[in-house]
């Protein structure tokens, strides 16, 4: 795969890292948010096989939408903290947004890759099957109109 989901990318961890904070002093809200959201990446990356990743458009909307509402709970908290002001908080909102653009990005191409490899492994197997049926030579059964088939055997 050649674009990875770093988890350490997504904007509300950038912000933590930017302001110095920890989750555990954001509101609940904020925290169950965040655990939801670790959650979601724990699964997906448990779910790859080979390196490969598969979201899927549903599982990043999700994360998108969590990484969001994080987002909007950190900026709440800077301000309730006098921190920041209001127009700083737009502008490093702003930079989030764009930040969060690129992540969509990258996970759209990896979905877009795994679909990809997904066609190609269906199409090689197409053509394995297709080579073998055609490898194989019908042998012309014998029938008697004597025999007569009941179950699994043959009575004559």
């Amino acid at each position: 795969m050649s674009e990875q989901l770093d988890p350490r990318e997504l904007p509300h961890q950038l912000l933590l890292r930017k302001y110095g904070l920890n989750i555990a002093n954001m509101g609940k809200h904020t925290q169950q948010l965040k655990k939801d959201v670790d959650r979601t990446l724990q699964l997906v990356l448990n779910k790859a096989k080979n390196g490969a990743v598969k979201l899927t458009p549903a599982t990043q909307s999700k994360i998108e939408t969590y990484d969001r509402y994080i987002c909007d709970g950190v900026f709440e908290y800077l301000e309730n903290q006098d921190s920041v002001s209001e127009q700083e908080v737009e502008q490093v909102e702003e930079q989030m947004d764009s930040k969060r653009e690129d992540v969509v990005e990258k996970m759209e191409g990896i979905h877009e890759e795994a679909i990809e490899t997904e066609n190609k492994q269906e199409t090689a197997s197409e053509s394995e099957t297709t080579s073998e049926t055609q490898t194989e030579t019908p042998t012309p059964k014998e029938e008697s109109s004597t025999k007569v088939g009941l179950g699994f055997w043959d009575w004559s």
